[in-house]
């Protein structure tokens, strides 16, 4: 009998923790912010893809990119309403990029942008991820500036309360160039880079976000 009443108990218990998770992943609504790489909706509908085969359906998936976009160039009303319009329960940012090719790249301020975005996005969505930028080249050498960037946003992750992908430790500018993922300046990717990118996207959000 004890056994009986235990296994209903823990099945309770279980259902309890469970399906707000699962209720969550049924009804998954995300907005991807960023650069031209999310720009470019290959790294996007890869990572959309991922999520709907891992999840079994039902993710919505957005984005509010610009080409040449800076992280501050998010910081006002108008992005955050557009993005609460959108009403998302989960948001993507993927950015970084530009930064690291600035010639007066500040790392106070980035760090005080990154809290300025908090500040304004999580009262519209409390579930926020940032992804670091895969890695580029600059004058045909690793730009070290990349890691510096993730390096930031990595440490950042549990005083702002946020969620935080390395996708440049996850493989690294070589990684993509070796593999002809990358275009002949080492900035950009071709659709194949993208759709690794995405599909590690997704698995990272499904196995760190969703489990």
């Amino acid at each position: 009998m004890f056994s009986v009443f235990f296994r209903k108990w823990l099945i309770a218990v279980l259902l309890g923790v469970l399906m707000p998770v699962l209720a969550w992943a049924a009804n998954l609504r995300v907005v991807h912010i960023g650069d031209s790489h999310v720009f470019s909706k290959i790294f996007p509908r890869s990572a959309h893809a991922r999520l709907n085969q891992r999840l079994g359906g039902g993710v919505t998936y957005q984005q509010v990119s610009k080409p040449g976009a800076y992280l501050a160039d998010f910081l006002n009303q108008r992005s955050v309403n557009r993005v609460a319009a959108m009403n998302p329960n989960l948001i993507v940012v993927s950015i970084g990029t530009n930064e690291s090719y600035a010639p007066n790249f500040d790392a106070p301020k980035f760090r005080a942008d990154m809290r300025r975005f908090m500040a304004m996005y999580k009262p519209i969505c409390k579930a926020i991820v940032f992804t670091t930028m895969p890695g580029n080249y600059k004058h045909g050498r690793i730009n070290p500036k990349g890691r510096q960037i993730a390096d930031i946003q990595m440490s950042m992750a549990g005083d702002l309360g946020y969620w935080a992908y390395d996708l440049y430790a996850a493989a690294g500018p070589a990684y993509w160039r070796n593999g002809g993922m990358m275009d002949r300046r080492g900035v950009h990717f071709n659709a194949k880079g993208y759709s690794l990118q995405g599909q590690m996207l997704g698995d990272w959000i499904a196995d760190n976000v969703m489990g």
